[in-house]
This record gives C-alpha cells, sequence and structure tokens, in this order.
C-alpha cells in the first residue's frame, strides 16, 4: 500500500508589527529613511536640522506625546511633506510653521490646540481644514495665499472670537465660510481676492470689519 502523504506544516504566525512609540518623533525622508529623534516641549526647525535632516526632503512626520509646541517656522518651506501626526500633546502651532509647505493638503489639528499663528498656513496646499473649539483667534494671514484651500469649518461650540487681518487673503478657490458666533472683529483684506466666495455669514455680535 502506498504510503501516506505527510501532513502540511502549519504556516507559522506573521509575527506583528512593533507598535509606533508614541514618545519619539518620527521623520521620514524621501529616500525612505526613519529618523526617531526625542523631543520634549518645542519641535523646531533645530530639532531635526541638528539630526542632519533636510527640511526640503521630510516626506511625512509623526510627532511624539512629549512635544507641546510646533515652533515658528517649523515646517516653513518644506515643499516634500504630505501628512503629519499632531498628538493632543501640542497646545500651540507657531508662526509660519506650515508656511509654503505646498504638499501638505490636510491636517488634523486635535482639540488641545488654542494659537495658531501668523502665516501658520500660507501659500501652504491645504484644501480643508477643521479649527479646534479652543482657538479663539485666526491671526494675521494665517491662510494668506492658500490657494487651495476650498473647504474651512469651525468645531462646534467654537470660542474664535476675532479674524485678523488678511487672514485668506487670495484663498481663490475658497466658496463659502460660515463665521462662529462669538466673532466679534474681522480684520483689514481678510477676505480680499478670495474671488470664488460666494456665501459668508457673518454673526450679529461682529462690531468690526476692517477696510
Amino acid at each position: 500500500e502506498p504510503e501516506p502523504a505527510p501532513e502540511p506544516e502549519p504556516e507559522p504566525e506573521p509575527e506583528p508589527e512593533p507598535e509606533q512609540d508614541l514618545i519619539q518623533t518620527h521623520i521620514t525622508t524621501i529616500d525612505g529613511n526613519i529618523t526617531s529623534i526625542g523631543i520634549s516641549g518645542e519641535l523646531s526647525q533645530a530639532s531635526y536640522i541638528d539630526a542632519g535632516i533636510e527640511k526640503t526632503n521630510i516626506v511625512s512626520v509623526y510627532i511624539g506625546n512629549t512635544v507641546t509646541d510646533i515652533s515658528d517656522n517649523a515646517f516653513q518651506g518644506a515643499s516634500s511633506l504630505t501628512s503629519i501626526e499632531i498628538p493632543d500633546s501640542v497646545t500651540s502651532i507657531g508662526d509660519y510653521a506650515f508656511s509654503v509647505a505646498s504638499a501638505l493638503t490636510s491636517i488634523e489639528i486635535p482639540d488641545s490646540v488654542t494659537n495658531i499663528g501668523e502665516y501658520a498656513f500660507s501659500s501652504s496646499g491645504l484644501t480643508s481644514i477643521i479649527i479646534p473649539k479652543g482657538v479663539e483667534s485666526i491671526e494675521k494671514a494665517t491662510f494668506y495665499q492658500a490657494i487651495s484651500l476650498t473647504e474651512i469649518t469651525f468645531a462646534d461650540n467654537s470660542l474664535l472670537n476675532s479674524i485678523g487681518s488678511n487672514a485668506f487673503y487670495n484663498t481663490s478657490a475658497l466658496t463659502e465660510i460660515d463665521i462662529p458666533e462669538g466673532v466679534t472683529s474681522i480684520g483689514s483684506y481678510a477676505f480680499k481676492k478670495a474671488l470664488a466666495l460666494t456665501s459668508i455669514i457673518i454673526p450679529e455680535g461682529v462690531t468690526s470689519i476692517g477696510a
């Protein structure tokens, strides 16, 4: 009689992928290299330049949960940046932080953020954004010449009270905006050259609109 065929050996269980280190900040560059950096407090340009990373080579960033501030100019001109994950430890995004980050089309800002600086997303590639409840002011030129921005949403029960000068200057793709009820002041040229804007709701509490 023929011998019975041997039982097939069971395939080994795949090893689970290692969990993302939540403390380290991980930066991926165009060549696929991932650099992990221990950063506490403020994330600045020096944080990664000191690690030998060229700003224009950064493709994606995972920010560790010990970072509380994204500093002024942190990713200004990071023209290859397409993805960034911001933890809820971050409370502030500085001036020019993502200015001219032209490949960055979306960003999720956690509810913990209460401050977004001047020119923070100017000339960026953003197409849409949700402003967290705790942000009280859209500062001067925050979205200046963000020409791909089509949609801006304010979180429910927004605490926003002012929109600065040039805030949405030349956001030429923006078609509508519903300004939160608490806003009392809109700065000069806030919506100048927003040529596609066909609908804007201005709350009754606004007492000042700039020239």
